[in-house]
Parts: C-alpha cells; structure tokens; sequence
C-alpha cells in the first residue's frame, strides 16, 4: 500500500523548524462515469446521424421557403440553447438521465420503422436541433396511403420522455391542449398544434414546413427503458410477449392522447359558435345551434366510451356541417383555424387506430403463426 511521506520526520532529521502545518490539499477523486452498454451507445450514434442539419435540408427546398436571415436566426438560437446546457455542471446522475433518455428515443423510433410497430407504410423522420430544443419534437412518423393518383401523407409530431414527475407529464399535456385551443404562440398571433420548421419527407424527399401538426407525448417507464438497455445490450430480439408487453400499450397510449385532442378540439369549435352564432340573428342562427347541441350530445357519448369508431361518427357529423352551410356564416379567423385543427387531427388519429387494430389482430393470432414476423 503506498505511503505518503512523513513530513515531520523530514524537518526534525534536518533539523528545521516546524513551521504552522500547511492544509492538506487531497486529490478530488474521479467519479465514476456510469456504464452503459456499448451495443447501445452505438444504437444512440447510428440514431443521431440520421439527424439532418438546417442547412442540409434548406439546401433542398424550394427558393424562397426559408430567407438567409431566418436560417441565421435559428441556427443562432439553437447554438445559445445548446450552449446553454453545455454550461451546466452535469453530475453523475445527470449524465445517466440524458442517456437513458438519449436511447429511449433511439430505440423506439428504430422499432417503429424497422418492426412496423404504427404500420408497415409508418416512417420515421428525425427532426434537427432546431426543432428538438425549440418545438419539443424529437420525431415524425409519417404515414402514405392511396394509389399512384392521389397518395395523401400524414404526419405525426413524438415527444419522447422518461421523465416520472408528474409535474414534468402534466405541462405537456397543458401545452398540447393549449395548442388545440389556440392559447399557444407568441406575439405573432395563436399557433395551434404544434410545426416543425425544417421537415424532408422520407417518403418523397421534399422539404416543407409543417404546421398544423398534430403532437403526443410517449412516455417510458424505467422498467421499460432497463428491459431495452439489457436487450439491445445483450443483443437479443424482443419475444412475442415482450413485443406484445410493449407495443399495444404505446399504441393504444398514442390512440387515446389523439382521441382525447380530437374530442377537445371538436368541443371547442363548438363552443366558440354556439357563443357567437346568436351575434347574426335568432332565425339565421337557430338551425345551427340545433346541429351543434347534437354533435355536443354525440361527443359527450365519444368521450364516454372512448370508441375510436363512436368519434369517427362525430367527426363525420362534424364535418357535414362545418364544410356545408356553416361555412357561409362570416366568422373570425380563428374560427377557422379552430376547424382545422379537427380536419389536422382526424385522419392522423384514424391512421393509429388502424395500426392498433393491426397489431392487436396480429398479437392475438397463435404464437407459431406470428413467429419470425
């Protein structure tokens, strides 16, 4: 074992005075960096470069989508924000945090593209830094249907989190209902739902910005995060029960966040009409104020037996009005905008809930015949 010099006995064999004994500077241990497996450090790298820049996908769009200027502005707030938290002393703990969160996202955006886990025509497009840090999207799931004549694309904004504060789950969800109600945005105006400024469609390469976008928030517990740190670690594939474990329980999450946003959203259309149709006159606005209690009653049934099916009778009610002679009726702006949102919201939520009547045909199915799939 190795032992420091005796000062003491170095001053009396020479001699010298013993001075007032210095303080003892001892050596700052080195902390321990927690381990994590390389097989998942890897999954992380891989991840992260399929991470575009801003200028990768501006160098693709069309002239005059995004100005020299706003680019600028952007990449300069995304370097102060990731300054920002470069800055901070991270401990330990802190670094284990981020990891777990860094793979929990890895992980479930590689699953859901290379498994079909939201459908064999689901693909996942990860967002830059700009709109990870700045519009809290970590990816896109991007669905395409139809034939060669009219191929529709629909897209989905993920917001993955491992967080277990209840604190940190409840603000999202706030911010998400603040966003169908149109209480988001700054002084530009409302923003409603949630946008993604640099967007390349990994079906059709093109670039846009996407804006009425609907969002949800997936969240994974720490057992789940362990169970795919030591599977991806130990390099092993998820049995059919695992798969089953973790699968319908995502996809039946995403399906009742979309859900309940499309009954809010409904709702509050509304709400905003019964209040303002009687402003252009009782006989004008009677009829309409009729249709709308019924689509009340109708939603209030929705919500209640939480049927995607039930919800989808709504929205086509919904849409028979607001697309026919409601749409005559001189209204504010964010009246339409409020519309919109449910027109945003409805075809995305249809698009899971066909994944999870899929996946829950699939997982039903004899284990011998799901095998290997």
């Amino acid at each position: 074992m190795f032992q420091r010099q005796n000062r003491f006995e170095q001053q009396r064999r020479a001699e010298i005075p013993m001075g007032p004994r210095p303080v003892e500077r001892r050596a700052t241990p080195e902390v321990a960096k927690p381990t994590f497996p390389e097989k998942c450090e890897l999954l992380i790298s891989r991840y992260e470069k399929q991470r575009p820049t801003i200028e990768e996908i501006a160098h693709h769009a069309p002239r005059g989508l995004y100005t020299p200027a706003e680019i600028e502005q952007h990449l300069a707030y995304t370097q102060r924000l990731e300054s920002k938290f470069r800055g901070v002393p991270q401990t330990p703990e802190d670094v284990s945090i981020l990891k777990r969160s860094q793979f929990a996202e890895a992980f479930l955006a590689t699953r859901i593209e290379d498994e079909g886990w939201f459908g064999e025509e689901c693909v996942v497009f990860v967002t830059t830094r700009h709109d990870d840090v700045g519009n809290g999207v970590d990816f896109v799931l991007e669905w395409q249907s139809g034939d060669e004549e009219d191929v529709q694309h629909y897209q989905l904004a993920v917001d993955v989190t491992t967080a277990t504060s209840r604190s940190i789950l409840d603000g999202k969800s706030s911010a998400i209902a603040d966003s169908i109600r149109g209480k988001a945005g700054g002084p530009r105006g409302p923003k409603y739902l949630s946008e993604v400024a640099y967007y390349r469609s990994p079906h059709t390469d093109e670039v846009q910005r996407l804006t009425f976008l609907p969002k949800v928030t997936v969240a994974l517990s720490p057992d789940q995060v362990d169970r795919a740190i030591h599977l991806v670690g130990a390099k092993q594939s998820m049995s059919q029960a695992e798969q089953k474990e973790m699968v319908l329980p995502l996809i039946a999450e995403t399906l009742a966040q979309l859900q309940e946003q499309v009954v809010m959203a409904i709702r509050e259309v509304c709400n905003k009409y019964t209040a303002f149709l009687p402003l252009v006159g009782e006989k004008v606005a009677t009829p309409f104020l009729q249709e709308l209690a019924v689509i009340g009653e109708q939603l209030r049934h929705a919500a209640a037996t939480g049927k995607a099916e039930d919800l989808f009778a709504v929205y086509d009610a919904f849409t028979e009005l607001t697309d026919g002679p409601l749409r005559e009726i001189p209204v504010p702006e964010a009246y339409k905008d409020s519309i919109f949102v449910v027109h945003a919201l409805v075809p995305v939520t249809a698009r899971v809930h066909q994944a999870f009547l899929e996946q829950k045909k699939r997982f039903a199915q004899p284990r011998s015949l799901t095998k290997g799939k």
